[in-house]
């Protein structure tokens, strides 16, 4: 249940965007508990002349982040055929081409990391709305 009311507040919220003036700054999200490997996902969201102009996503345990993981990156491409970071450069760079997260495909085999990263971007970005 929780997750459909989640899930519905941010396609009704995703869809405002389409129409959203996003004001300039840097604007940042936090899940609040790590997943069930022990990862926290964070987010900075920069707009520029009320444009999304650079997306730093990342997910880490402690001190270790996925970035610098590379068994972590390896043993996921090995598993679902995507390494993660190459996963997040996919959803960052989409982000930034389209500014519209409908138009922002998951990625196949990182489903999760899609969701995660939608996620966090739409309560970034509310903290941005004009």
């Amino acid at each position: 249940m929780k997750k459909r009311l989640i899930a519905l507040f941010c396609l009704i919220f995703v869809a405002g965007f389409a129409f959203a003036a996003w004001k300039d700054g840097v604007f940042a999200a936090r899940e609040d508990k790590a997943d069930e490997r022990g990862y926290v996902a964070d987010i900075k969201i920069t707009v520029k002349d009320g444009k999304i102009d650079k997306i730093e996503y990342n997910e880490a345990k402690g001190t270790n982040s996925k970035w610098t993981d590379k068994a972590y990156n390896a043993n996921m491409k090995k598993v679902s055929g995507v390494a993660w970071s190459d996963a997040v450069s996919t959803l960052e760079a989409g982000f930034v081409k389209s500014q519209n997260l409908d138009k922002l495909d998951a990625i196949s085999g990182a489903t999760e990391l899609s969701a995660r990263f939608k996620t966090l971007v739409t309560q970034a970005l509310a903290k941005s709305l004009k």
